[in-house]
């Protein structure tokens, strides 16, 4: 969808596999969770890529995600002053730390639903906090009647609670995303 609109678009693979159930994604994601240096050196190898590629400005770059990508790129942001701006679609967020006063240079936006039980409000808090403690230039759109995946059609047939694809916050928040692109960027 990235590249439709005239951007350069890569898609990171953080665990080098193809999860068959639940239990081995979540066994995935805890371990680069509990392995930072490993975590960092996967996502920033990507980044690494995509700013080689010919096509690629690198003084143009941004990076989005869902669910645990939406986390990582919130980690990107901290770690990498050379993104523009970054963007969150549903990520989880019951993980972050109490203070995290790394500093963000580009654009921060957060996609959420108000239903996700992977962003409680005392988490959204705590990331409005460490926002606001490091002065970053951040947006938390939170989108009523969506849960968590909200953007992933195939989620119903899974059938866990608080997790459903919301055609309305699909629409609505990719086209935040794009209005953040052009700010950032201008138009394509």
């Amino acid at each position: 969808m990235l590249a439709e609109l005239g951007y350069v678009a890569f898609a990171l693979d953080m665990f080098g596999e193809v999860a068959t159930s639940r239990e081995q994604v979540a066994a995935l994601i805890g371990d680069l969770v509990n392995n930072p240096a490993a975590l960092h050196q996967r996502a920033n190898a990507g980044l690494d890529l995509l700013k080689a590629q010919p096509t690629t400005d690198p003084r143009r770059l941004a990076a989005i995600g869902f669910c645990f990508g939406g986390a990582l790129v919130l980690e990107l942001a901290r770690t990498n002053p050379e993104l523009a701006c970054v963007v969150a679609f549903h990520p989880g967020l019951t993980r972050l730390p109490e203070t995290d006063d790394r500093r963000i240079a580009g654009k921060v936006m957060v996609c959420a639903g108000i239903l996700d039980p992977l962003i409680p409000p005392d988490a959204r808090q705590r990331l409005v906090d460490q926002m606001n403690a490091v002065g970053a230039d951040w947006q938390l759109l939170i989108y009523s009647g969506a849960g968590h995946s909200f953007t992933d059609r195939s989620v119903d047939a899974m059938n866990l609670p608080g997790f459903r694809y919301h055609e309305p916050t699909d629409r609505r928040s990719w086209a935040a995303m794009r209005g953040l692109f052009d700010e950032a960027f201008g138009p394509v």
